[in-house]
Formats: C-alpha cells, structure tokens, sequence
C-alpha cells in the first residue's frame, strides 16, 4: 500500500518563522544565560559542564561535545 501526501513545500520555512528555538529548547532543558545566548547540559551525552550552546539570533544549537547542532528540526 503507498502513501501519498501532499503538503505545502514551504512549511519547513514557516514552521522555523514560527518556532523559537530558546523557547523550544527551553521547554525540554533548564537553559542559562551565558553572553548573546544560552548554555545547557547536553542531553546526548554524560554532560557536567554545559557544552550545549543555543544561539538566538541565528536560531540554532550546537554541542561542542558531540559536535552535532542543528535548528528548530
């Protein structure tokens, strides 16, 4: 049986206009304010020192650590 589904091709884009990664991320994990942006225990790894950085203004993460990061997705 194949599925087919027809969606908007622009709904990543405004899911990321719509979604605020410090608020996001915020939810999930206790965030603290370090300089323009945000510091957090890194969830995929046995973290003890914040190496999770989240950056506001250009909407994305990234753990030094694990050299993984990302946005919204």
């Amino acid at each position: 049986m194949t599925v087919s589904f027809a969606f908007d091709p622009d709904i990543k884009d405004r899911v990321r206009a719509a979604t605020d990664i410090v608020d996001l991320i915020g939810s999930r994990l206790e965030l603290r304010r370090q300089g323009p942006g945000y510091v957090a225990l890194c969830p995929w790894h046995n973290d003890t020192r914040p190496s999770m950085q989240v950056n506001p203004s250009k909407q994305i993460w990234k753990c030094w650590v694990c050299d993984i990061g990302g946005d919204v997705f």
